[in-house]
């Protein structure tokens, strides 16, 4: 197992493959509202008031990749 987490990682940087941040929902929201307000983005204030009054309050705090259908649902 050591030597092949080796050789992937020796891959991945021979590639310039970066890993991926653990990045929450709250964090990669900003990070959207951020890009729209860069690059014109349309209706960011209501996409904001929408993320902060309904999305921020049940999912925030849970990364992305640990988000399940289930919680899409609630």
């Amino acid at each position: 197992e050591v030597v092949a987490g080796l050789k992937a990682a020796k891959r991945e940087r021979a590639l310039g493959i970066r890993r991926a941040r653990a990045v929450s929902f709250k964090q990669a929201g900003e990070l959207y509202l951020t890009h729209l307000e860069g690059t014109g983005g349309k209706d960011v204030e209501k996409k904001r008031e929408r993320l902060t009054l309904h999305l921020y309050p049940h999912l925030g705090g849970i990364q992305l990749q640990a988000l399940t259908v289930t919680d899409l649902k609630r």
